[in-house]
């Protein structure tokens, strides 16, 4: 790296801005030699007759992609028909045929396209290569520039500072190559060089060319203080060590070269930005919106910061509203940033709003097509609807991109746990801890899936592991303990962590209704329907809490002989199987609600269809165990009762 930044540092990088026709030019002092940098791409980009030629191969492409196209849709219905139930006898073998053969197509169709592309392409690619060799050979002359450096940057401003263009550069220059990290406007002969091709080209097709007026630099430069030069260039180096840091995930480097980048630079707003997402990508949430803050304060239309404190109030405060509006203010600047894309369609997933959470992120995508984030939200999102076939459809592009990634597999089996895919998911997890040993968010998704089987050692262990590892999930991770601790009869050391949970996100519902659950389970009814409430009051719509409610509800009921209660507890226990008919408790307290009402049909098919959901759950044994006693079903409730014993005693 010193090599790189010494050889740039050897070349007087300077490019005269006279007009074309001047040629009256003082004599060259001796030893000086004149250098200027070139972007091929947005040469390429902005060269008529690159895309010219770039129109032609898309009009090549329209016919064959109309059929991709069909051929892609017609496997996604054949795919979402083999999800069904109850399909007819050989559907299952057709669908699968089908979409064997259709596969086969698919690859038949990109063997074409290949074909029609590749000779043409080559052709097309050396005719404008000499074109571009030509026009900076040309200029350069012209301007008396002695070496013309070649770039690649995006020619959009919002992928300039992107992981993917700084990850390029950073092993560019890991190779040896030479990376241009600082270039005045003069030197940069881009543009230049474009409008001299495009006069050519013009003139060629004998089309009228439309002049521009010709602007000067003024020659004398105002004399800059040596001292804040200095401390500039020191703000700018550590600036860079930073975000390559970042880059390789060390937030504790990035963090001390901002601060360094700060020190040298008070004003500078964009240092403090990307300390705030060093701070956010370490969990600290509250020194990023601090930092992101101070940004802002200091350069209202530095973007990055509205950007990375939307990430801190969603990942840190579970706060979407000030994280939407955070975005929108970022798109107001630059209205094509796919990271504001992203975040506002995540925070708008986080609120439930599915439909926006989904068009926010597909257009991150468009403007950003290997954004792993984007994939991996819009997989959730789909998951989260049911439509699993385009939920796993994203998480192969996620693992295509990035098939060293253990949080991809881990998300992957986290989806295979919706579907109820518990060995998938469990082979998913499997190869992410083998990738990476110390990610402690795998060992937090198999904690569920061991719980949901009331495997609570195995959960237990998995989450003592993942909180060890320094989880960025904290409150998840307490609030899965605090359920695991209820179902294995801590019931003091659920509450504590469910305290913790809503110490750390006083605005996630969840936790409120676990300490609910803790305390109900250890008959502590101080406190309870006012938790319930008040997770319900911040989300209406969680079954889990319609559950608790109807459970309150119920108890009350057994205590005075309400019918009322009783009605009530129905109603909410009604709700929560709509919201979600997976939820068994719903299932087994509705069934006790039947059986109070001397409803047995009812509460029997309940507790049925609970146990079909939780199969080894023993509480829906002791409770189908009860009703059966008090019918007389002695030999059933003995059943039930040995059933629920064997359970318990696997589970020590």
């Amino acid at each position: 790296m010193k090599r790189i930044i010494l050889g740039l540092l050897c070349c007087a990088i300077f490019v005269p801005a006279s007009p074309a026709n001047d040629t009256k030019r003082e004599p060259m002092p001796e030893g000086v030699t004149r250098v200027a940098v070139c972007n091929i791409g947005l040469v390429f980009g902005k060269y008529h007759k690159a895309l010219k030629f770039k129109h032609e191969l898309e009009e090549m492409l329209v016919r064959p992609k109309k059929e991709a196209k069909k051929v892609i849709d017609e496997m996604e219905a054949w795919s979402k028909a083999l999800q069904q139930k109850d399909l007819p006898p050989g559907a299952k073998e057709e669908y699968e045929d089908k979409i064997r053969v259709a596969k086969q197509n698919l690859e038949e169709i990109e063997r074409k396209i290949k074909r029609m592309l590749g000779k043409k392409a080559e052709d097309n690619l050396v005719t404008l290569w000499k074109d571009v060799q030509r026009g900076i050979r040309v200029y350069a002359t012209e301007k008396r520039i002695d070496i013309v450096l070649g770039y690649g940057d995006p020619m959009q401003k919002e992928l300039l500072d992107l992981f993917p263009n700084v990850n390029r550069k950073m092993q560019a220059m890991d190779q040896g190559g030479t990376v241009p990290l600082f270039v005045t406007p003069r030197a940069d002969i881009s543009q230049a060089v474009a409008d001299w091709l495009n006069r050519r080209y013009l003139e060629s097709s004998n089309r009228p060319v439309q002049k521009k007026p010709v602007f000067t630099r003024p020659v004398n430069a105002p004399p800059v203080f040596l001292g804040l030069a200095a401390s500039l260039h020191v703000a700018g180096a550590a600036f860079q060590d930073g975000k390559s840091a970042l880059a390789r995930k060390d937030s504790v480097r990035a963090i001390a070269c901002f601060t360094k980048a700060i020190a040298a630079n008070p004003r500078c707003a964009r240092a403090y930005s990307y300390r705030g997402r060093a701070h956010e990508k370490k969990g600290n949430f509250d020194k990023a919106i601090t930092d992101c803050t101070t940004a802002i304060e200091l350069d209202p239309k530095e973007t990055s910061a509205y950007i990375h404190r939307a990430t801190a109030y969603r990942r840190g405060k579970l706060d979407d509203d000030k994280a939407i509006a955070d975005c929108e203010k970022a798109l107001k600047l630059e209205p094509r940033n796919a990271e504001a894309f992203f975040n506002l369609g995540s925070a708008h997933a986080g609120k439930r709003n599915h439909d926006k959470g989904l068009a926010y992120l597909a257009k991150a995508l468009e403007l950003d097509p290997g954004h792993v984030g984007a994939y991996s939200n819009r997989a959730l999102l789909y998951a989260d609807q049911g439509d699993f076939t385009r939920a796993f459809a994203d998480m192969d592009h996620v693992i295509h991109i990035d098939p060293q990634g253990a949080l991809n597999y881990a998300l992957r089996g986290a989806i295979h746990l919706e579907q109820g895919n518990i060995d998938k998911a469990l082979a998913d997890l499997a190869h992410a801890i083998r990738l990476d040993p110390a990610e402690p968010d795998t060992y937090l998704v198999r904690s569920v899936i061991y719980s949901n089987r009331g495997d609570y050692r195995f959960g237990l262990a998995d989450v003592d592991k993942a909180i060890a590892l320094g989880t960025k999930k904290t409150i998840k991770a307490y609030q899965i303990r605090s359920n695991i601790h209820t179902e294995r009869g801590d019931f003091d050391k659920a509450v504590a962590d469910a305290n913790k949970a809503i110490e750390l996100g006083p605005k996630d519902a969840l936790g409120y209704l676990l300490r609910a659950n803790a305390h109900a389970r250890k008959n502590v009814h101080v406190g309870i329907k006012r938790d319930i409430d008040k997770a319900l009051d911040l989300d209406s719509e969680l079954a889990f809490g319609y559950m608790l409610r109807g459970q309150w509800y119920l108890l009350k009921h057994r205590m005075k002989a309400n019918p009322e209660m009783l009605d009530k507890a129905i109603t909410d226990l009604e709700t929560a199987v709509k919201l979600d008919p997976t939820e068994w408790q719903g299932r087994m307290w509705r069934g006790v609600a039947y059986g109070e009402k001397e409803d047995a049909k009812k509460a029997f098919a309940d507790f049925d269809a609970a146990i079909r959901h939780r199969p080894n759950q023993p509480r829906i044994y002791e409770n189908r165990a009860d009703l059966h006693r008090r019918l007389g079903n002695d030999k059933a409730a003995d059943d039930d009762e040995e059933k629920a014993r064997e359970i318990r005693r696997k589970a020590i």
